[in-house]
């Protein structure tokens, strides 16, 4: 099975942020988060083209769960917050989890 890893693009970003909003509300979200970050991050990790040096995520300043749940998978702040095209008020932190 090929996998194609890209960014999301600006016309799925809405219905993206519903889900992981949705999930966010499910009570078992945390853990069914949880193992299949891990699950992904493992297949990323194993790759041998490309080579996968870092996993990038931007989390909303105001999804302090979304944020909680990166920390406990490893990710930590780079410091960068992009700019949202469509929302310029909005500020979002990039989270970043280096290959060891």
């Amino acid at each position: 099975m090929a996998y194609l890893i890209r960014p999301v693009t600006a016309d799925e970003w809405k219905r993206l942020k519903e889900l992981r909003l949705e999930a966010l509300a499910d009570p078992v979200a945390r853990v069914a988060f949880h193992r299949t970050s891990e699950a992904a991050l493992g297949w990323s990790w194993s790759l041998s083209e490309p080579v996968v040096g870092r996993v990038r995520v931007w989390v909303h300043e105001e999804s302090a769960p979304a944020e909680g749940l990166y920390r406990a998978l490893g990710f930590v702040p780079t410091g960068r917050t992009p700019g949202n095209p469509k929302n310029p008020a909005a500020v979002e932190r990039e989270m970043a989890l280096p290959r060891l």
